[in-house]
């Protein structure tokens, strides 16, 4: 899934469309509507779903302005480490397609052989076991929650803010 946004009268090309997938697009909205919600339409968690969310030019310019500023004096940097630790500190979550053993045996499994699938060398070693497998969680038992796979950087803010100000305005697909 994936986050288009459509310039609303862009002022260049690079106004006329900016797209995450859902993985950097979340965490950049949500940066944005919790840093700057003066700066954002009412309901800006609208701009987490693809219903056509509108930000007037004057908030886009706004938006992108605080944005760079932002950059420059360390507040996304300083964001960024934040949500770094955050998610390093995520529980890992029992894998449910193994129940935590590590081992796939339900039909699938069984279908794909995970049950008496001989290991890599390595991975048995790791692992303390030669045989079975899931290929939900690699035969570890858990994965990482959702959060984790996220990412917030420093180029994708300024890719956005740079989209923001050139968009006179934009909707969220």
């Amino acid at each position: 899934m994936g986050f288009d946004l459509i310039g609303l009268a862009p002022r260049s090309e690079q106004g006329e469309y900016f797209r995450n997938n859902a993985w950097y697009w979340r965490p950049l909205w949500a940066y944005c509507s919790g840093q700057h919600p003066d700066l954002l339409p009412p309901n800006p968690e609208r701009g987490q779903f693809n219903d056509g969310f509108e930000v007037p030019e004057d908030l886009a310019d706004a938006l992108s302005a605080a944005l760079f500023a932002d950059l420059e004096d360390g507040t996304v940097k300083r964001a960024i480490e934040s949500f770094r630790v955050e998610q390093a500190a995520l529980p890992q979550i029992r894998c449910q397609w193994c129940e935590g053993s590590g081992i796939r045996t339900d039909d699938i499994g069984q279908q794909r052989g995970f049950p008496t699938m001989e290991l890599p060398e390595v991975e048995a070693i790791s692992l303390g076991r030669t045989h079975g497998t899931c290929n939900v969680c690699r035969g570890l038992g858990w994965n990482l929650p959702p959060l984790a796979e996220y990412d917030f950087d420093a180029d994708n803010v300024r890719r956005f803010a740079e989209f923001a100000r050139e968009s006179g305005g934009f909707d969220i697909w």
